[in-house]
């Protein structure tokens, strides 16, 4: 199955959710890691938002319009209606990551195409952390 062109990106908790919670975003054509962040103790939902957000603005950065894909309806739901959850898990560490991405979110100008990652489409997102 070929794999759609853009960005995917995904996030993991651990050992449980909410946890220690990294994310990461692959370009989906060359499976190369585009970034990794580790943000401390928050639930799987923000880190799924985070991972959208930090990949709109490497989109920003590098002058690229692609397709961002994530396998969180939740994350994608917030970008889109340009608000969080006030019940979203998070600690001091990531706290003002969080603030900034929805500083972020608030002031985009252009709407990216951000798309659900369709698992019995393409298989398990190649973003994903392997940790089920």
């Amino acid at each position: 199955m070929n794999l759609p062109i853009g960005i995917c990106v995904d996030a993991s908790t651990r050992p449980t959710n909410p946890g220690f919670t990294e994310y990461r975003g692959m370009d989906l054509q060359t499976n190369q890691v585009i970034f990794h962040t580790k943000i401390g103790f928050a639930s799987n939902n923000v880190g799924e938002y985070c991972a959208i957000v930090e990949a709109l603005c490497w989109c920003e950065r590098n002058n690229k319009h692609v397709t961002i894909y994530s396998d969180s309806k939740i994350a994608i739901n917030w970008i889109m209606r340009q608000r969080t959850s006030s019940g979203a898990k998070i600690c001091k560490d990531a706290f003002e990551l969080f603030k900034e991405c929805e500083n972020y979110v608030r002031k985009m100008k252009y709407v990216h195409h951000i798309k659900w990652f369709d698992k019995r489409i393409y298989g398990e997102i190649p973003a994903d952390f392997g940790r089920k």
